[in-house]
């Protein structure tokens, strides 16, 4: 997909529709079996509000795997990708409920997005009141994580996606390279370019005498 003329913002969108589609299909014979095999009980519309819920709550995680992902080698993304995804999964009382949690534990866990996504898809599918703590802390955690992927994506991709992030790289590489022109004014370029790299963006350097 890193070779696909568009921009950050539209890459970041395909992958999460990509795994989410794929996720949100794995969760059906979980669902089948649970009706079929266990007690567990619960509406229509409680299991169809739960898979809505599935589905927002999954953002951060998607978007934290997609940020290591563009931080790191595809071979390194892989295996350090399964440290924060454990922890989160024990932190948020995925293997073990959170009443059974010490006091500390239980008071950090409410701030991580695991916990939080736990706690939405229990309301979601049971109904009742929802902490103002989860949905918040969701909210502030899919910010954060949008961001930081949009970062690593402009720092691999280079300075013509940072300002190009929802649309085609060639309109906007166009448009760059006319307003470096515009902004110049008077300063030249050593070679072909010459840049000063920091980051994802680059400055034009003024001409040495």
């Amino acid at each position: 997909m890193r070779s696909l003329p568009a921009g950050g913002g539209v890459r970041i969108i395909a992958h999460i529709l990509s795994t989410g589609v794929v996720s949100l299909i794995s969760l059906l014979p979980l669902i089948v079996i649970g009706a079929l095999l266990t007690s567990a009980e619960a509406s229509p519309t409680g299991i169809l509000f739960g898979l809505v819920a599935a589905a927002v709550t999954s953002l951060p995680f998607m978007l934290m795997g997609i940020a290591i992902g563009y931080a790191m080698s595809m071979k390194v993304a892989l295996a350090v990708v399964q440290i924060p995804f454990c922890a989160l999964a024990f932190g948020g009382g995925l293997f073990l409920p959170p009443f059974l949690f010490p006091e500390w534990l239980d008071v950090l866990s409410k701030g991580l997005p695991s916990r939080q996504a736990r706690e939405i898809v229990i309301w979601a599918v049971e109904g009742g009141t929802l902490a103002p703590w989860a949905w918040i802390g969701m909210l502030a955690w899919i910010v954060v994580l949008a961001v930081a992927a949009l970062l690593d994506f402009c720092h691999v991709a280079g300075p013509v996606s940072a300002i190009g992030l929802f649309a085609p790289k060639g309109s906007f590489a166009t448009f760059a390279t006319e307003r470096i022109r515009q902004l110049r004014n008077g300063m030249t370029v050593r070679g072909e370019q010459q840049f000063k790299r920091q980051g994802p963006l680059y400055i034009v350097a003024p001409k040495v005498a």
